[in-house]
């Protein structure tokens, strides 16, 4: 049984734990748990929540897997069309800031490894990105794929969460993207990608395979 949960639900705990009593119940051989790379992070609210919810599943006695992703390259979409069309690479956090971002393609496919194949119960895995990039590093990779001027701008918190609200999304999540966003901004979120090239028996996808890739997805057709 794999569980993942909403993104920053206030009943996380509650939520995954209905889960995986009924994995107990069912006689499930593997409860595999979706977390966040570094459930430590407290200050962040859907990280503390994530480690209590992992702290109950070890202490539940369901055979279990936790895998900790890091943030993921497509976190650039949302923005794609204001790179490509205006070079603007804007996100809510401090520009020279390093991240191990990895791409929800590989993800899957080490998850899938996890869930499927045996020799990965009771074990907890971190996943990172190959390279450490900074949002200027991001802008820079974005401008050599696309052949254009990218600039990397930090957006401001209060901008990103007005944002946020004109689009109809609850107020409580707005607001811990705010909490979480000021702490990655402040601290970056860096991991080290060996556990993920591991599990995926070949490198992790880097920042600019994956802009070819997604550039390539969404060239206008010819005609």
């Amino acid at each position: 049984m794999l569980h993942i949960g909403p993104p920053m639900a206030a009943n996380e705990v509650d939520m995954t734990m209905n889960f995986v009593n009924a994995a107990g119940d069912l006689g499930v051989q593997q409860f595999v748990y979706y977390s966040v790379m570094h459930p430590l992070r407290r200050a962040v609210r859907h990280h503390a929540l994530k480690l209590d919810a992992t702290e109950k599943l070890i202490e539940s006695d369901v055979p279990y897997t936790v895998i900790e992703p890091i943030r993921y390259m497509q976190h650039l979409e949302p923005i794609w069309t204001k790179v490509v069309n205006d070079g603007d690479f804007a996100m809510p956090f401090d520009v020279d800031k390093k991240f191990n971002v990895a791409d929800l393609a590989d993800l899957a496919e080490a998850t899938a490894v996890v869930s499927s194949q045996p020799g990965h119960l009771y074990a907890t895995y971190e996943l990172a990105g190959p390279e450490a990039l900074s949002q200027r590093d991001m802008a820079a990779v974005c401008a050599a794929v696309l052949q254009r001027d990218v600039v990397a701008r930090e957006v401001a918190l209060d901008d990103m969460a007005a944002a946020a609200l004109a689009r109809g999304i609850d107020p409580d999540r707005v607001e811990q993207m705010r909490i979480m966003n000021a702490h990655y901004s402040a601290h970056g979120f860096l991991g080290n990608p060996n556990v993920l090239t591991w599990l995926l028996g070949h490198p992790p996808t880097t920042f600019e395979a994956y802009v070819q890739r997604l550039a390539e997805a969404t060239r206008p057709s010819p005609g």
